[in-house]
Parts: structure tokens; C-alpha cells; sequence
């Protein structure tokens, strides 16, 4: 057994909570320990279902064994399966995880109405009262799903819910226990019947004395042979047994000799069980008679945990044994002798042991109920001082999904009972039937508490906290670690009810368009054992208006007074029209003679028209240390379409070229990113913050510690994109392959973030052998995959463009074929400029002979005016769009890291000073590849730029106002973003124009055709779709785009299911947003395409404002 010694196992507690229906969050809790429950040290890898390892933590001891860890999981996570793996020396072990999205849910000890269609529907108090449905047919017997649908009629809202119940044909269940797994012919057979009721619970006086039927089947083996054959018999024996009052009958009888196999079937008032038992012990020289002589030597062990407990010898044929806390959970003994002959005859039997640890921890509640927010303590008692305890409080909810993740006896038995006798007996013993693993379901339920605290000299520890408001009961449970009594549990969780008798709730959407007019529900609930009569009243706000019917008498438009009959509900409905922008409050009281309840909620209220965003930059700089005077005239006029109120402008300065990007890096697009590509803006831009910032020695904590958050929610989030056969695509393995392109570009950020975090080396293996697949003879690189990125789809110049891309994110790799290839294709000649440029920087990564006359040919084709340097493209698509192209910014960043490759910093100088001054006022470009590629090339050329002593007076001044706006900038604030509002729009050093609004119709100079068409059901206002059609319309370059998007705005009011559109070859996802769905096409084409987007309506809205529908080319966002 001293192979057994590394021996151990993982017990952990886990939550998922959902964060305002986006963010999960992973807190898991490991105890480490050895066979005696005593903790050691671990090492802990965390796996994603694609087996991949988001995260590793090496060498973490802990504290007496328990480590709690946190991981943040985003809201495109891998779903299914996680695992954690604790390596220690050669030996692991996995405990699975299930990570699902879910609906929060409550659970309910309150009777409500509803409907309950089963079979017909019946109206019932749900928990009251049982609707009387019958069942007609016997072949319903199994699982069953039962419907129900919820319709809460002060809220006009339906609520529907599945529910699987097992439907069975007897009331009572019958269960062998103790049963033995082998047959040895000629002694006595022995188990053990246990008989209850259906639901587990005990028998009733009734029942008791009542006989049980068994019926038992021997097959034998007969002495006589007939042509090779042996004939077999079977003989058949019925007893009947009364049950005692433990509800347990013990059966015993005699074996055959010749017995093969064993039937025995028990019957109680209709409910059957069978017992089957076929492997038969097999003795050569027919011993089994043989265990009553006397002279025998006799051995006795015991064996637990892979340890062997107790070993003696006795001449006795019976003896007694005393059970210690060494043998939990299980022990084997094993009863055997050795013949003269060598042959081993014994048995054995395991024992379960219950109230397994010596430690204990016991939890308990100040009180026992109380109201929201009131402070409430919880006492932690435990059996020695200088424990570690971890105590876990979760809504009641969670005992809707089992309790796979939980803390128990049971899985200490269970990781234990794998280390049992049989590792070290005769292999003629027969073997233990395997443990099954339950399947652990989905739902994980919100968490209260997650505490693991140090008792210090102390047994008890207080835990005062303040009662969440949810209304729902709260179970607390904990365990404890201590040096020398190990591992102990709560044996029963503590229960907090929190609740009031009378309290309201607001009934609001996520947000309004300003005129629309909104009914806000006021929800009062009544659990009190009388009917009441109540006022509520909603404060007055110049924020918003009381609508006023004409046939309405009431003086108080704010007041109303509900009467609410006892143990219901009632509502109240104001009619409200918000007329100021923003996030507003609504605040709504509601008393009686004996209680009140005050509650504020906010509500988001949006202009009319479509956002857009405006900004300029300059860059400043104090040349040789004199002071510099720079005015820049803005001269920027509102367009005629802009909505009253929606413009707002602020002036900002910053005293670092990377500053707006490095203060932006969360948000720094205004675009969906639900794919593969789009995903890496959560990730690239954190590697070139923290290069630049690490380079210039200017590392600031909080920067790099937000740099490392995105960057590990980056990885894990884009793992979801990667396929079986290791390549990445824009969706993963929906795709029909994987993309050359996002796999070059994927390995190349994954191989940069590796000395920040942790990254599987398995990814980068899987990856970089799939791509070294992707090349030809001639070492231009294939694209089995769709290219959804416009320009390096390239038409004739497509494998230049993609060979080039390739080389410059995997440019470490020996391909030297492929620099070969380029060469060839430079010296051929290249038109396309974008092409020039991103071959030009490859051919300068790999230092390249051309490299520096094919930077020459790009820099001649360049426009030079206002000390800047930069390359144009013709302009398609949207009028007024103000931003270069996208195919721009990524053709000047590719310029600007090919001067710095080549240490051409005059003239790199001049496409910097043109780059950081096309950003948008988030940091970030029109797109996400732009967006990338744009911020590496300003990171690694301005780390030649920043100086540490720098100091600053920016002063701005606007025209119609007496003071100017004055900014300090010094070596203590160069990253710090400074922002003042302003009202005018001249004389700006630096200004952006944000959350303007617009009312527009399509402009002529359009790049798509859109029609939208609303259509809904005679009589039914609650329901409606959107009948959208779109095509490309084809202009002088191209007669398709790339990934297209299609952002759908939904009225005020109404919803769209996230299933309601399914997917296909052209729509690849589709995300539901507030208030808006992301549709996500894999191209468009001049051909019309056409979806029909169902809404359901969830709140009462009038005068409703329109919503829009925007389509455009995601690498190219000005078509």
C-alpha cells in the first residue's frame, strides 16, 4: 500500500453569479487533503470543456489546506463542463464544474394564482391548493413535463416554466441494500429489503406487519454431460417476510452448489423490485464447505482510506469490532485463511460509517427572520481554536439545482471509497461496482455570502452583516480546516427568512425614448392576515410629467389608493411622460395605519435619432523646452436635424501620446464584438499599454492590474473561437473551417501576452501546426476560411495581402518561403497601396534586402500637408462620415511600424502625428482590427518620444466666455485624462462632440439598400415583427463586403427572445441587447436578403418614438 501514500482528493464549493445579466464570475473553494483529512500543498489548473487552461496557479499552498480563488467568466464563456485539476508530484485529479447562463430565480412560500395546463386547465393557488388533474393512460408512467404558465394579471405579464416530474405507478419503493455482488455456491445468501414510501419517507403504523413477497429464481447447473452440452435447471422458491418497524427485512437462505446465477423478486401492494446477481465465486477444489473447521488460522483486516487500520488472527468464528474515526468514511474488512494448496478463501465486507469527522462546526442566526436590511449576525462555533472556517450563504433557490457542488459527508465517502481493499487483495476476490456520477444540473443560484476567516485563539467567530433586500430565505453551511482534527462540516445548514409583510415593487424597462409616454406599475403586496387599504403616492420630479386623461377627475394625478385583500397582491399604474435626458429617478411611497414602504428606482432616458460622435485632435509639444503657442480654430456648426438638448462637448488633455487609449481601454469602440476577430479588442491593445508603459517606465498599478483583467477575460473568451483542429474562425466550429487569417493574428497576441499571463501551451502548439499546414510549395499562405476582413479578401492582390499578414504576426517562424514569395510579388509590382503596405512591413520584420526601396515607393505615393503624412483612399458609403476609412488607418499603422522597423523616425514621425490625431474620443479607431493594429504602431513608436519631465500649461480659450480653461500637465499627471464641458465650439486646443443625436432618413450616397416594414396581428398590441430587407449595392471596387452587421433598435416596451432568430450560413449570431439586437451576416452581396424579427411587448408604453435599423460593413463602418 505504500503506492498509495500521494493519495488524494479535491472537495470544493462553487458559485455562479450573474452579474446585471452580463458579467459571471466564478468563486470556487478547494480543500486539499490526504488520507487522513489532513491539508497539503496543491497546484491548480482551471479548464475550460475544450480541455484548454484559462488559468494556472503553481505552488499554492494556502492555509491549512483551504485555497479560495475568484475567476471572472465573461459573457461569451465556453458553456458546459469546466474542470479544476490539482497536480500534486505525479498524481491529479479533476472535479467538474457546470457553467451555464441562467434566469435568476425565487423561491416562493407564499400562495399565488395562476394557470396550470397539464392535461386541461384548471385555475389553482399554486401552493394552497392541488388542481385536480387526473391521468388517463398507464403509459405515462416515467418522466413528464408539466407546463406552467404564470399570468400575473396586476402586471399583464406571462411567465411560462418546464418542469419534469417522474410520474410513478406505486405508492410505496422497494430497495435492496447491503446486497452482495458475488454468489458462494453452498453457504447462506444474505441481504437486506428496504421498504418506504415513494418519496423516501418512513412507513406508517399501517404498513407495518404487512407482508412482503419474495420470490426466488436459482439457475443451476446439472452433473450430467450430453454431447458436450450441459443442461441447465432452475429452481424457484416464494417466501413471504413481515416487515418490521425499521421498515427493513432481512432475507436469508441457502445456495445450491451448482448454483450459476440468482433472481430474487420482492413484491409489496404493486411495487416491485428485482435483485440480479450472476458473477459466481469459483473455488477449484470446492472449499466453501471447508470455513466451519476449527484448526483454522483465520486473518482479520481492516483496511480505510488505502490504510490498513487493524490485523490480527483469531481461531473464534466470531469476534467483535470497535469503530474509530480512522475508519470513516468506509472500511473493508477482510475476513480469509490460505489452504495448504496456496489457494486464498475469504470474503470481505465495507462498513459505512457515519458522522465521519471529529471536527465540528456548527453555524446559527441572531434571528431567525428579519426584514430587508436590517443587520443580522451569524455565530461560526467550532471545535479548536486556530481553524480556518468557510462559510457559504446562498438564496434557498439553490436547492432547486441538487447539491452537486456542495460540501458532505457523502463526497468525502465517496473520493474515499475508491481506496478500498481491493488494491491489494487476490485477484479471485470479486470486485467493488463502480460509483456513478450524477449529472450536475444548471441554474446556479445569486450568493450572499463567500467568507473563509481565521478563528485565531478563539472557537467562535461572529459574522455581523445586514440582510440583502430580495425577499427569499437564505441557507448558510460551512466547513472547517485545523491542524489536528482535519476536515469537519456543518451537519445541517442554518435557514435565514427574509421578508416583510407589506412591501412594493416597481415594474420599469431598462429605458425610454423622451416624449414617449410611460404607465409605471407600482406593485404592493399584502402577506398580512387582513385586507388593507393603502395611499401611494409617487414624488413629483421636474425629471418627468404625470399624464392626465381628459375624463380624469382625480386632482392628485400622483396619488392613488389600492385596496389589497389579505395573503394577495394589487398594483397600481401611473401614467408618466419623462421629459429631461439621462438616467432619472423615480421615487414611489406606499403606507397604511400600520406599515409603509418607500422605494426609488432609475430609469435611462434616451433622445430621439441616431447617436453619432465627433472629434479632433492636435498634438502639442515643447520643443527644446520654450514655450510654445498653438491656437487651433474649430469652427463646427450643429446640423439642421440635431435633436433639442442631445449635443453635449467636452475639451480634453493629456499629457501622454497613448493617454485616450490607455484611459479608454475598455470601451474603446462604440461596435459590437461577438466574434473571433472582434473579440481581440478586449485583449490586443492591454499587450501594447503595458509594453509602452513598462518602456518608458511609467507603470502605474491600477492601469496594469485592468491591463491583466481584460487580458485574461480577452483569452478566455476567445478560446470559445477556436476549433477541434486547434485553427481560430469568426464563430468556431459552426464555421466549415478555420481562418489562416484570425489564426495568424490570434497566435501572434497569444505569443506577446505570454510574460503577463498565463497562456496553454497546447493552444499555441495546435494552433502554429495548423497554420504551417496553410502554406504552398510556393510560400504563399491559403485561406481555407472566410476572409471577414474587406481589404484582405484583396481580389488578385488576396494571397499577397494574406501572405504578408501571416508573416508579420508569425514572423519568429522559420518561413522563409514565404518572405521568398513576397519578394517575387514586390518585384513584380504592387498598385494597391494598402497591399504595399502591409507587405512593406513584413518584408522589414524579416529584414528583407527590399524592404527598405519598397518603404521608399510607399512614402512617394503619400499625401504631406500640415506637417503630417498619410495615405487616402476614395471615400464609399455614408455622407458626412468623418473618419478616414478604416483600410486607411490600418495602411498608415503598417507605414508607421515599417519606419520604426526600419529606425526611420523623421518621416515616422510625421504618419504618428496623423494617426493620434484620427482617434476617437474613446482611444480607439472605427473598427477593431484598425483599432489594433493602429495602437501597436503608436506604442512601440512614441516609447521614443516620452519623456518623464514634462511640464505644461495648455490654456483653452472659447469664444463668449471671459476666463479661458487652463490645464497643468507635469510628470505626476501625464496619463491622467483631464476633461472640462463646454457650451461654444471655437478655439478648442483639442475637442470632441459626443451623444449628438439625429434625426436622419438614407442618404442617396448610401452603400446598402434597407427597407424595413412593421407588421402586427389584428387585436393583438402585444405582439409584433420587423420585416427587414437589405442588399449591397455594388459601386467600382467591389460588389460584396466583408462581415456585415445589422443593428436593430426595438420600440420602448418590447423585447426579442434570444432564440427568436435562428441562426444559418448568413446569419452567424445574433445578440440581444438592451433595447437593440446585433445580427451578425456573414456577408452581403447585391442580391436582397430579407428577416423577420418577432418582438413581444413586456411593458405599457404610448406615443412611441421610432426606433432605427443600421447596417454596415464592420471593417469598413462609414459604408
Amino acid at each position: 500500500l505504500n503506492n498509495l501514500s500521494n493519495t488524494f482528493f479535491i472537495l470544493y464549493l462553487l458559485n455562479l453569479m450573474l452579474i446585471l445579466s452580463v458579467v459571471l464570475i466564478c468563486i470556487f473553494c478547494l480543500v486539499i487533503l490526504v488520507n487522513t483529512h489532513k491539508p497539503i500543498c496543491n497546484i491548480m489548473d482551471l479548464q475550460d470543456p475544450s480541455s484548454n487552461i484559462v488559468q494556472q496557479w503553481i505552488s499554492e499552498k494556502g492555509n491549512l489546506g483551504v485555497v479560495s480563488k475568484t475567476y471572472r467568466l465573461t459573457d461569451n464563456s465556453l458553456l458546459g463542463s469546466w474542470a479544476i485539476q490539482v497536480t500534486i508530484n505525479v498524481s491529479s485529479i479533476f472535479s467538474s464544474i457546470m457553467c451555464h447562463k441562467y434566469l435568476y430565480s425565487v423561491v416562493g412560500w407564499r400562495p399565488v394564482r395562476g394557470l396550470f395546463p397539464a392535461l386541461r386547465p384548471v385555475l389553482a393557488e399554486i401552493g394552497s391548493s392541488r388542481p385536480p388533474v387526473t391521468l388517463q393512460h398507464s403509459i405515462l408512467i416515467g418522466n413528464f413535463k408539466i407546463i406552467f404558465i404564470l399570468f400575473f394579471y396586476f402586471l399583464g405579464i406571462t411567465q411560462t416554466v418546464n418542469k419534469s416530474v417522474n410520474i410513478i405507478n406505486a405508492e410505496y419503493n422497494l430497495e435492496f441494500i447491503q446486497k452482495p455482488t458475488v454468489l458462494r455456491p453452498s453457504l447462506n445468501f444474505t441481504t437486506y429489503l428496504k421498504i418506504s414510501f415513494y418519496d423516501g419517507q418512513p412507513l406508517s403504523e399501517e404498513e407495518i406487519g404487512r407482508n412482503v413477497t419474495f420470490s426466488i429464481s436459482q439457475s443451476l447447473f446439472s452433473n450430467s454431460w450430453r454431447a458436450f452440452q450441459m443442461t441447465e435447471s432452475v429452481q424457484i422458491q416464494n417466501i413471504q417476510s413481515e416487515i418490521p418497524k425499521n421498515g427493513i427485512i432481512k432475507l436469508e437462505f441457502p445456495l445450491d452448489i451448482n448454483i450459476t446465477s440468482l433472481t430474487i423478486k420482492a413484491n409489496f401492494s404493486g411495487a416491485e423490485q428485482t435483485l440480479s446477481v450472476f458473477n459466481v465465486l469459483n473455488s477449484p477444489s470446492h472449499s466453501y464447505l471447508k470455513l466451519h473447521v476449527e484448526s483454522l488460522h483465520i486473518k482479520v483486516t481492516v483496511l480505510s482510506k488505502g490504510n490498513t487500520i487493524l490485523a490480527g488472527n483469531s481461531s473464534a468464528t466470531s469476534f467483535s469490532l470497535t469503530a474509530t474515526y480512522s475508519w470513516a468514511p468506509v472500511a473493508s474488512v477482510l475476513v480469509y485463511y490460505v489452504r495448504d494448496d496456496g489457494e486464498v478463501v475469504g470474503d470481505q465486507v465495507q462498513i459505512s460509517i457515519t458522522n465521519i469527522f471529529q471536527n465540528k462546526v456548527n453555524l446559527s442566526w441572531s434571528n431567525k427572520h428579519v426584514q430587508p436590511s436590517n443587520a443580522v449576525s451569524l455565530q461560526v462555533n467550532v471545535t479548536e481554536p486556530n481553524s480556518f472556517v468557510g462559510i457559504l450563504v446562498v438564496d434557498k433557490s439553490a436547492k432547486l439545482l441538487g447539491d452537486a457542488n456542495d460540501l458532505s459527508e457523502d463526497m468525502v465517502s465517496v473520493h474515499f471509497q475508491v481506496l478500498s481493499i481491493f488494491h491489494a487483495t487476490d485477484k479471485n476476490l470479486p470486485e467493488s461496482p463502480s460509483t456513478e456520477t450524477k449529472p450536475i444540473r444548471s441554474n446556479f443560484p445569486e450568493t450572499w455570502i463567500w467568507n473563509v476567516t481565521y478563528t485565531g485563539a478563539s472557537t467562535t467567530v461572529n459574522l455581523d452583516v445586514v440582510a440583502p433586500d430580495t425577499i427569499t430565505s437564505w441557507i448558510a453551511s460551512a466547513f472547517v480546516m485545523s491542524e489536528n482534527l482535519g476536515l469537519g462540516l456543518t451537519s445541517f445548514s442554518e435557514e435565514l427568512v427574509v421578508f416583510q409583510s407589506f412591501f412594493i415593487s416597481l415594474n420599469l424597462p431598462y429605458s425610454v425614448i423622451r416624449g414617449e409616454e410611460l404607465v409605471l406599475d407600482v406593485i404592493l403586496f399584502n402577506y398580512l392576515n387582513q385586507s388593507i387599504e393603502v395611499m401611494v403616492t409617487v414624488t413629483p420630479s421636474d425629471d418627468f410629467q404625470f399624464v392626465i386623461s381628459l375624463n380624469d377627475t382625480t386632482m392628485l394625478p400622483n396619488r392613488q389608493k389600492v385596496y389589497i385583500p389579505s395573503q394577495e397582491g394589487a398594483a397600481a399604474k401611473f401614467p408618466v411622460r419623462p421629459i429631461k435626458l439621462g438616467v432619472i429617478p423615480i421615487t414611489v411611497h406606499a403606507a397604511f395605519s400600520k406599515s409603509s414602504d418607500t422605494v426609488i428606482e432609475k430609469i435611462l432616458v434616451k433622445a430621439e435619432g441616431i447617436q453619432q460622435s465627433f472629434s479632433q485632435s492636435i498634438l502639442l509639444s515643447s520643443a527644446g523646452g520654450q514655450q510654445q503657442n498653438v491656437i487651433k480654430v474649430l469652427n463646427f456648426t450643429l446640423p439642421s436635424d440635431t435633436v433639442q438638448d442631445s449635443a453635449s462637448a467636452f475639451v480634453t488633455v493629456v499629457g501622454d501620446i497613448m493617454g485616450p487609449s490607455i484611459s479608454g481601454l475598455e470601451y474603446l469602440i462604440q461596435m459590437p464584438c461577438g466574434c473571433g476577430e472582434q473579440n481581440m479588442i478586449m485583449f490586443a491593445p492591454n499587450i501594447y499599454v503595458i509594453q509602452y508603459l513598462m518602456n518608458t517606465k511609467q507603470v502605474n498599478q491600477d492601469i496594469y492590474n485592468n491591463a491583466i483583467r481584460f487580458m485574461t477575460q480577452g483569452y478566455q473568451g476567445e478560446l470559445r473561437y477556436q476549433r477541434v483542429d486547434g485553427s481560430f474562425s469568426a464563430f468556431g466550429d459552426s464555421d466549415s473551417s478555420g481562418s489562416t487569417w484570425l489564426s495568424a493574428f490570434v497566435l501572434k497576441c497569444f505569443l506577446q501576452a505570454r510574460p503577463f499571463i498565463f497562456i496553454d501551451p497546447m493552444v499555441l502548439e495546435k494552433t502554429t501546426a495548423w497554420l504551417v499546414k496553410q502554406q504552398n510549395f510556393n510560400g504563399a499562405f491559403n485561406e481555407p476560411g472566410r476572409v471577414i476582413h474587406t481589404e484582405l479578401q484583396g481580389g488578385h492582390n488576396g494571397p499577397i495581402t494574406l501572405t504578408a499578414y501571416v508573416l508579420i504576426n508569425v514572423y519568429k517562424m522559420e518561413i522563409l518561403s514565404a518572405v521568398s514569395y513576397l519578394e517575387n510579388r514586390y518585384l513584380e509590382g504592387i498598385s494597391d497601396n494598402y497591399t504595399l503596405s502591409i507587405l512593406t512591413y513584413a518584408l522589414s520584420l524579416a529584414k528583407s534586402h527590399n524592404a527598405s526601396n519598397a518603404l521608399i515607393e510607399l512614402n512617394r505615393r503619400a499625401d504631406k500637408r500640415g506637417g503630417s503624412m498619410f495615405w487616402s483612399s476614395p471615400p464609399i458609403g455614408q455622407a458626412g462620415w468623418w473618419q478616414p476609412r478604416s483600410s486607411d488607418i490600418e495602411l498608415a499603422a503598417y507605414a508607421l511600424l515599417s519606419h520604426y522597423t526600419q529606425v526611420k523616425i523623421t518621416e515616422g514621425a510625421l504618419v504618428m502625428k496623423w494617426l493620434s490625431q484620427q482617434r476617437n474620443h474613446l482611444g480607439g479607431y472605427s473598427s477593431t482590427q484598425d483599432t489594433v493594429i493602429a495602437l501597436q504602431a503608436l506604442s512601440q513608436f512614441a516609447a521614443n518620444y516620452s519623456s518623464s519631465n514634462t511640464s505644461l500649461n495648455v490654456s483653452v480659450d472659447i469664444a463668449g466666455t471671459e476666463e479661458p480653461i487652463m490645464f497643468r500637465i507635469n510628470s505626476e499627471n501625464l496619463l491622467v485624462l483631464q476633461s472640462q464641458k463646454v457650451n461654444r465650439f471655437f478655439f478648442l486646443k483639442e475637442i470632441f462632440i459626443s451623444s449628438s443625436r439625429r434625426r436622419r432618413d438614407a442618404d442617396l450616397n448610401e452603400a446598402f439598400e434597407l427597407d424595413v416594414n412593421v407588421f402586427d396581428s389584428l387585436g393583438d398590441i402585444d405582439h409584433l415583427h420587423l420585416n427587414i430587407c437589405t442588399r449591397f449595392i455594388e459601386n467600382q471596387y467591389t460588389n460584396k463586403t466583408g462581415m456585415a452587421m445589422m443593428e436593430v433598435g426595438l420600440l420602448s416596451g418590447f423585447m426579442v427572445d434570444q432564440d427568436a432568430i435562428p441562426t444559418d450560413n448568413l446569419i452567424k449570431k445574433v445578440e440581444v441587447d438592451f433595447q437593440k439586437v446585433n445580427i451578425y451576416l456573414d456577408s452581403l452581396n447585391t442580391l436582397m436578403i430579407c428577416l423577420k424579427i418577432p418582438q413581444r411587448r413586456m411593458f405599457s408604453t404610448a406615443s412611441s418614438q421610432d426606433a432605427t435599423v443600421v447596417v454596415y460593413d464592420y471593417y469598413e463602418p462609414g459604408k
